[in-house]
C-alpha cells in the first residue's frame, strides 16, 4: 500500500480454533466487531470478512486463512486485518514471514490489539522487532543444538533414531494375561519394559 494514503480497503480474518466456539458465533462475532470499529475509527472499509471456523493457530496452511491472504495480500485489498496476532499465527517465525510478503506486495497487516500497522511508522516498528526477535530465537537455537550435539560425539555417543523393539522377542501370552487380570496398558509396559505402543499391539495381534 503506498504511503500517504489514508483511506483503505482491507479485507478481515477472524479464527477460533474449538467447534464450540464456532457453534457459538462469539469468538468471531468478538472479533469482527474489534476489527470494525478500528477501521471505523480510522476512516477505512473492510471488504469482506473470512470466518475461520475451528482451526488451530500453529501453522499458516489453513484453507480460509490462505483465502484471505490472497485478498489482502496480493489481491486487490490494500491489507488485511485481524483482530489479535494469535488469530493469525500462535508462531512468531511464520509472521515474520508474512510480514515480509506483505511489505514486499505493498501491503498492510493490521493486528488490532497488539498495536501493528505496517501503514504506519510505529507499527512497522512493532512488526520488525517481532521479527527480530523471532529470528534470534531461531539463530540460538540451532546454535545450542549444534554444541550440544557436538558435546555427545566428542564422548563418543552415536547420534541417530533408536533400532525398533523386537515384537517378535514378546511374551504376547504373558502380556495378555496380565490384561486379562485387569493391568493398565502402563502398568504392562512398566513391567515388561516395553512401549505403551507395542503392548497395544501385542494385544491387538492375533494369539498364536
Amino acid at each position: 500500500m503506498p504511503r500517504g494514503v489514508l483511506r483503505v480497503n482491507l479485507v478481515a480474518y477472524t479464527r477460533v480454533s474449538t467447534t464450540k466456539q464456532s457453534s457459538t458465533g462469539l469468538g468471531l462475532d468478538a472479533q469482527e466487531h474489534v476489527v470494525r470499529s478500528w477501521a471505523d475509527a480510522m476512516g477505512h472499509t473492510i471488504t469482506r470478512v473470512y470466518r475461520d471456523e475451528g482451526s488451530s493457530g500453529k501453522s499458516l496452511d489453513r484453507d480460509i486463512l490462505k483465502q484471505a491472504l490472497m485478498g489482502g495480500c496480493y489481491g486487490t485489498a490494500d491489507g488485511l486485518i485481524v483482530a489479535k496476532l494469535d488469530r493469525l499465527s500462535r508462531n512468531v517465525g511464520d509472521f515474520a514471514q508474512l510480514v515480509g510478503e506483505f511489505e514486499e506486495n505493498d501491503k498492510t497487516l493490521v493486528c488490532v490489539r497488539d498495536g501493528i500497522d505496517l501503514a504506519t511508522p510505529v507499527g512497522r516498528f512493532t512488526a520488525h522487532i517481532m521479527a527480530s526477535v523471532a529470528q534470534l530465537e531461531r539463530e540460538t537455537l540451532s546454535e545450542r543444538t549444534r554444541d550440544a550435539m557436538q558435546q555427545l560425539r566428542d564422548r563418543g555417543i552415536r547420534l541417530g533414531r533408536k533400532p525398533s523393539e523386537d515384537v517378535g522377542s514378546i511374551d504376547a501370552n504373558r502380556i495378555r494375561r496380565m490384561r486379562d487380570a485387569g493391568e493398565t496398558l502402563r502398568g504392562i509396559s512398566e513391567a515388561t519394559g516395553f512401549k505403551v505402543s507395542t503392548v497395544r499391539r501385542v494385544l491387538a495381534s492375533e494369539p498364536s
